[in-house]
């Protein structure tokens, strides 16, 4: 519990700037990233000002397969992330993907991406929704799908604290390294900028109804009417100071998957962890197979394959499905 943790990397997907290099000079000069809304057409609200992300291109960000799956709440995620790890100069192919965590902060989910299946399930009936909605919205996807994007396999978890989200997040990663996960990418992001999480934002009554974009948040000011809602967020790539340093060195001592320690090297395929490669059966005899107290032996699966009922024998009922598991006694 000792051990310090420094932040490395930084990644920033903000309506006043794309990236720390635009970011960071934007808010040392104050810039203001309130603007009418333009995502939907606002003239019906009482309230038309947000914090939007401008400037967004996700199809030349994110690979193709990525995009009908995702929320863009969880596009800014998946961005801010591959920001971070360039920030840090990681490479995370080669480090061990199991000493890697995410841990990410969402106030709202998938709330465009939802709300958009919504209406296709009440106007185009319910196979017109589609397949991802089952995660899409979900809270934990952000970490989800950074993890498998980066191969992050290491303790992750998803918070849920509002406004606070973020700083949960960064304080719940802190706590990962110092339980011995060496490094952690953490942060927050939402987006709640379509017709109904406007509504949803309005129905506190906190919002600010003032028109002028440099008027309409003044925290601390005599003169405030309320809050602007915003959306975007950042990631952080947090390192265990001990493990980026090695013995008293100044930069990271991880070595390639070639000259890794075999006790730290990637698992293969199919292997559990600590194991050199994936479980082999030479043959189905009981004396060749492993024994169960072996540490690398597989949990046998319940049922990997089913063959066709068989037909029933003369004086049964009916034939039963047979479960052709390699683990299955004979």
């Amino acid at each position: 519990m000792t051990d310090r943790v420094v932040v490395t990397g930084i990644g920033v997907v903000a309506p006043n700037g794309l990236g720390v290099e635009r970011h960071w000079p934007a808010a040392l000069a104050g810039a203001n990233g309130i603007a009418p809304i333009t995502r939907f057409d606002a003239t019906g609200y009482p309230a038309r000002l947000a914090g939007q992300v401008t400037g967004f291109d996700a199809a030349a960000l994110l690979p193709s397969r990525l995009l009908p799956q995702t929320d863009v709440s969880t596009r800014y995620g998946l961005v801010a992330a591959d920001w971070a790890i360039a920030d840090a100069e990681l490479d995370p192919a080669a480090l061990v993907d199991y000493d890697m965590g995410v841990v990410t902060s969402n106030a709202c989910g998938g709330f465009a991406f939802t709300h958009r299946e919504f209406r296709k399930l009440w106007s185009q009936g319910p196979e017109k929704v589609s397949v991802y909605e089952s995660f899409a919205w979900f809270y934990a996807v952000n970490t989800g799908q950074i993890s498998i994007r980066h191969t992050m396999r290491g303790p992750s978890s998803a918070l849920v604290a509002e406004q606070a989200g973020g700083l949960d997040a960064l304080g719940h990663a802190r706590r990962t390294i110092r339980r011995g996960t060496p490094l952690v990418v953490s942060g927050g992001v939402d987006s709640a900028l379509d017709p109904w999480g406007w509504v949803a934002q309005l129905s506190s009554g906190r919002v600010s109804r003032v028109a002028d974009p440099a008027r309409a948040y003044l925290p601390f000011d005599a003169a405030a009417s309320g809050y602007v809602p915003g959306e975007g967020g950042a990631m952080l790539v947090l390192e265990s100071v001990q493990a980026r340093s090695g013995a008293g060195g100044t930069t990271r001592t991880a070595r390639s998957p070639a000259t890794r320690p075999r006790s730290t090297r990637r698992p293969a395929p199919g292997a559990r962890p600590g194991c050199a490669g994936p479980p082999s059966w030479p043959s189905r005899t009981p004396a060749s197979r492993p024994r169960r107290s072996t540490s690398c032996s597989p949990t046998p699966p319940a049922c990997p394959s089913w063959t066709r009922p068989r037909p029933p024998r003369s004086g049964t009922s009916s034939g039963r499905a047979r479960c052709r598991s390699p683990h299955r006694r004979r």
